[in-house]
């Protein structure tokens, strides 16, 4: 193993990382990189391996550097533009392209054809190129050479395929594949025809307040769908924030990105990310979570409102202990046509205690839409509430405390009330047979509807207890009718189901879902195929509960006229567990409209649509299980593959029996 007095010192290291050395002592270094402990820890120190970012500073600014690097800091500190450095290119400083037919490009990678650089940084090169196979532009992000041999750098080159590759939403980069050429992996991206929001910012420093919304919602938007799959993006930044042609926005390089749950999220302290724009959880080292992330967004939004990043000094331990420490200058200094309501939204972002912000990126998206609305529409959209300060967050769960007593003393009176002024058992009800009548449940409702004018029951057959449910069924009083329909949902059909089943089917339309959700149940019970009809208009209703209660009895019937309002119901997130249930009791005969779903866009409709047919697929469905199971595109390899192994091994198990 290399010792520490034949090592390479400091500055050279920092050539390395900054791409400065030619590909020979570039490979030299490497190669004595991977047997040198010693070389190792200074290589951690200098890409943010000390216990925090202010540490990592302090130890910058404590040992002696040439002036180039102390440029480099003051710019750092300034506000970084972006990675747009590519400047004059050719195939001779871009050592792993290999040659291109077309005189005009740079030279191929893999199938691509590269056409311009877009950016350089310490870790790689962004290409623009195109895809020969789709004839579409894309970015292809290569891991720099010297870094290939590199376990840790190729750990996170990885993760950035991983996270990117489980956000799928409008206003984050799409990840179309990763590959590799000459053992050198690259990540085929959406190629963003426009500029970075920095390169914004450089050129017309202010946005007017119409963009400032917009991009700030969409941007909340983008990170909300990361959010939602436990997601830190960790490097919010104008950098990292792309505006194509039409102004749109899309999130970017999730290199920094970590799940919620991530352990290695603060082994050895390691923090990343950008001085200006972190949050002050993350420059203190501490474990973070997704609202890390809107304490960046907020120095977005500042920096849209002022053209400059919101803590700015000469070096970069004094930006961290800024953002530690105190506030901002107000937006409003800078910018005196920034309304008061958005300085208030920023200032709540930027509060020094998570629980003091916005909690989830889906609020802020929404607050920024509703004041975008009204900016545009003054007379017809009712303009937000105020936020207010930091300190609302704190009151709001005094308040609850205080609440939460309070709900619970009323529910007891609530109880106590329909206990003793509630119906009774009547005496002359003969007793439940047993292991037939399941006793009634206490009634949900607390306010049902006034006292209803029902003509006398119609005869009905059946021994003294029936005689008596049916009489039941048919009175005034609400909780009596509830515990009759009840009673029915919960007992075999006997043979007056011609009369009952009428009746139920009428009551899956009452307005009270108390009565309609029970009649739903027993009506699955008690009826025919005659009664399909109702169990479909009860598919259709507007209330989420009804159409779920329908779904979970409608599959029995087997019938094909069901077939389409049940796959409706799947396609929608809220139905989708118990329209999957009735979809299985239909068995095979919903096989080929299960397949048909793995044609839609819906990543994860298709995920579900395949365990599925885990349950009811037959040979029918192998040749399109065989073909998600090969795809190449990153999304189905983590996302459907495994599910698509799965259901072909289930197929052939029931095929083998």
């Amino acid at each position: 193993m290399a010792t520490g007095n034949k090592c390479p010192d400091a500055a050279r290291w920092g050539d390395l990382l900054d791409s400065r050395l030619a590909e020979p002592a570039a490979n030299a270094l490497s190669s004595h990189l991977e047997g040198c402990a010693h070389c190792q820890s200074t290589v951690e120190h200098l890409t943010a391996g000390e216990a925090s970012w202010v540490d990592a500073a302090r130890a910058v600014e404590e040992r002696p550097r040439p002036a180039l690097r102390q440029a480099i800091e003051q710019l750092k500190a300034e506000g970084e533009t972006g990675l747009d450095t590519a400047g004059p290119t050719t195939i001779a400083t871009l050592p792993f392209l290999r040659p291109s037919s077309n005189p005009g490009h740079l030279g191929r990678i893999g199938s691509y054809e590269v056409l311009s650089v877009i950016g350089r940084g310490g870790m790689g090169v962004v290409l623009r190129a195109f895809d020969p196979a789709l004839r579409r532009m894309t970015a292809i992000k290569v891991l720099a050479p010297q870094w290939a041999s590199h376990s840790q750098a190729r750990q996170r080159f990885a993760r950035e395929a991983r996270a990117a590759a489980r956000v799928r939403h409008d206003n984050v980069v799409a990840i179309h594949a990763v590959e590799e050429a000459d053992g050198l992996p690259y990540l085929v991206m959406e190629f963003v025809p426009g500029a970075s929001l920095q390169q914004h910012l450089d050129r017309d420093e202010p946005l007017d307040v119409e963009d400032i919304l917009r991009i700030g919602a969409q941007a909340a938007a983008g990170l909300a769908a990361a959010h939602e799959q436990d997601l830190i993006h960790r490097d919010i930044k104008p950098a990292n924030i792309l505006l194509d042609k039409d102004g749109n926005v899309r999130l970017t390089d999730f290199g920094l990105a970590r799940a919620v749950d991530d352990s290695s999220l603060t082994q050895s302290g390691v923090i990343a990310g950008t001085p200006q724009y972190m949050a002050p959880e993350q420059a203190r080292g501490e474990p973070l979570d997704h609202r890390a992330d809107l304490f960046s967004l907020g120095s977005v939004l500042y920096a849209m409102c002022t053209g400059r990043a919101p803590f700015r000094a000469p070096t970069t331990v004094a930006v961290l202990k800024r953002v530690c420490e105190e506030m901002p200058r107000d937006v409003r200094d800078h910018n005196p046509d920034i309304p008061d309501w958005l300085a208030e939204i920023i200032d709540k972002l930027h509060a020094k205690k998570p629980r003091d912000r916005f909690q989830s990126a889906r609020e802020v998206a929404r607050l920024l839409n509703q004041h975008l609305r009204h900016l545009r529409a003054p007379d017809t959209v009712e303009k937000p509430d105020p936020v207010g300060g930091p300190g609302a967050p704190a009151i709001r769960v005094w308040w609850a405390l205080l609440l939460v007593p309070a709900a619970t003393i009323a529910a007891l009176l609530i109880w106590g009330v329909v206990y003793v002024l509630g119906p009774k058992r009547d005496a002359d009800l003969p007793p439940e047979p047993k292991g037939d009548l399941p006793q009634a449940q206490a009634p949900k409702a607390q306010a049902p509807p006034g006292p209803v004018a029902l003509g006398p029951a119609p005869p009905i057959g059946g021994d003294a207890y029936f005689q008596k449910l049916w009489a039941d069924l048919h009175g005034a009083d609400y909780f009596t009718r509830k515990a009759a329909i009840e009673r029915l949902a919960n007992m075999q059909p006997n043979d007056q189901r011609a009369k009952v089943a009428p009746k139920l089917a009428e009551l899956t339309t009452d307005e009270s879902p108390f009565i309609r959700w029970p009649a739903v149940k027993a009506l699955g019970a008690w009826g025919t195929k005659d009664d399909l009809p109702a169990l479909m208009r009860a598919l259709a209703h507007k209330d989420t509960s009804t159409r779920r209660e329908a779904l979970k009895v409608i599959g029995r019937f087997r019938d094909a006229r069901t077939l389409e309002p049940v796959i409706q119901c799947f396609r929608e997130r809220s139905t989708r567990t118990d329209a999957g249930q009735a979809l299985r009791a239909m068995g095979t005969m919903s096989e080929p409209d299960v397949l048909r779903l793995l044609d839609d866009d819906d990543l994860f409709l298709k995920r579900d649509a395949i365990e599925v047919l885990t349950d009811i697929g037959t040979e029918k469905s192998v040749p399109a299980l065989e073909n998600v199971r090969a795809s190449r595109d990153i999304h189905y390899s983590v996302h459907l593959a495994g599910p698509a192994e799965k259901a072909l091994a289930a197929i052939a198990g029931r095929k083998k029996k």
